[in-house]
């Protein structure tokens, strides 16, 4: 008997977990996706726009002339709530940010397959009005939406890139992390290099010292003359603000390069914000990601940021030096556990090196 109620029990699970197989097909569209009303109701700033099998809307910040700017957005996201600082940062261009079915008072479901086609056939009618067109999309809009236009229309976009209006978008958007998947690229002269990027080097000494210096981008200079600091507190100031500060940028960079999967976010294209700011899931589900996505630290053939540990460089006593060091918790723990690298710089003897625990040496 006791093998029948085990064989009852199994069968119960199975027929549980088939269950839940099917609720998942069933309602799977609604785990995916998630619609969001629309924040901006007024009938001058919207617009309906049909397509077969659906009514969109699309909110809009009409202008006369021959630019105008296509967004499309992401999952969970209120597209409308972008018009304010879009019609402030472009106050030339017509504005169409697309609602995608189900979404703002959008009709019909969504699929990928439609967002993409409703992209393109608002991207069709917006350019009759508007020859010139930037298109911008973010997480699910980037993947569905705006690139399938760059797909659709290369020559197109080709001929834009190198326009006046495409540098204002690079130059105004980006900062925002929504015109570009790879934002990071361009943060000095030495980023086409291998190694560049985010700075991981304090000057901390006369702007004479390094002016004849090609720093590649790579460095915060203060112009510190410690004859002129006295009691230090400008020394002390730099040595637990922005030393601290570019170890912790330094640090997100290094352990996302060095281990992407385990300490980065993975692929940014499928990336979707989970409870407004709170952070982003790859995908639709799974635990929440951190550091940084590859678009960040990589362009398809080599690493943009080399996984460094930041250096910095003061030149003023080694007394005032070794009491900031000793007074500071968090500098002393970052230098003691070799998280950066301090060097004391002096006129007549060279260059000293700070070591665990205290003793300063020539490197």
């Amino acid at each position: 008997m006791c093998w029948l109620h085990a064989y009852g029990l199994l069968s119960l699970l199975l027929v549980v977990y088939l269950g839940l197989c099917l609720a998942l097909f069933a309602w799977q569209r609604s785990l995916i996706y998630f619609p969001q009303p629309r924040s901006i109701q007024a009938p001058q700033n919207t617009f309906n726009f049909q397509v077969p099998g659906a009514d969109l809307v699309v909110t809009i910040r009409p202008t006369t002339g021959s630019k105008a700017l296509l967004y499309f957005g992401g999952n969970a996201e209120d597209v409308a709530l972008n018009l304010p600082s879009l019609s402030q940062a472009f106050p030339g261009y017509a504005i169409y940010l697309l609602h995608y079915r189900s979404y703002g008072g959008s009709t019909s479901s969504p699929t990928e397959a439609d967002i993409h086609t409703d992209a393109l056939a608002l991207f069709d009618r917006v350019q009759k009005q508007h020859p010139n067109v930037l298109v911008m999309g973010r997480g699910l809009g980037f993947a569905g939406g705006a690139s399938g236009v760059n797909a659709s229309s290369p020559d197109y976009l080709s001929d834009c890139r190198g326009s006046s209006h495409a540098e204002r978008l690079t130059e105004e958007c980006r900062s925002t992390k929504r015109s570009h998947q790879s934002p990071h690229h361009r943060l000095g002269p030495g980023a086409a290099r291998m190694g560049a990027g985010r700075p991981r080097r304090i000057h901390c000494c006369p702007r004479s010292r390094s002016k004849h210096l090609d720093l590649a981008g790579r460095s915060f200079l203060h112009d510190y003359q410690w004859q002129r600091d006295p009691g230090f507190g400008v020394l002390d100031l730099i040595m637990t603000a922005p030393m601290v500060v570019t170890n912790w940028i330094n640090l997100q960079y290094h352990a996302s390069t060095v281990d992407n999967p385990r300490y980065g976010s993975g692929n940014k294209v499928l990336h979707n914000v989970v409870g407004g700011n709170v952070g982003v899931f790859k995908g639709n589900g799974g635990d929440p990601r951190i550091g940084l996505p590859m678009q960040s630290l990589h362009d398809g053939e080599n690493f943009r940021h080399a996984p460094l540990r930041p250096s910095v460089f003061i030149q003023a006593p080694q007394d005032p030096i070794d009491a900031i060091i000793a007074k500071h918790t968090t500098a002393r723990h970052l230098l003691d556990h070799a998280w950066l690298t301090v060097f004391r710089l002096v006129d007549d003897e060279g260059v000293w090196r700070y070591r665990p625990g205290g003793p300063w040496k020539i490197p």
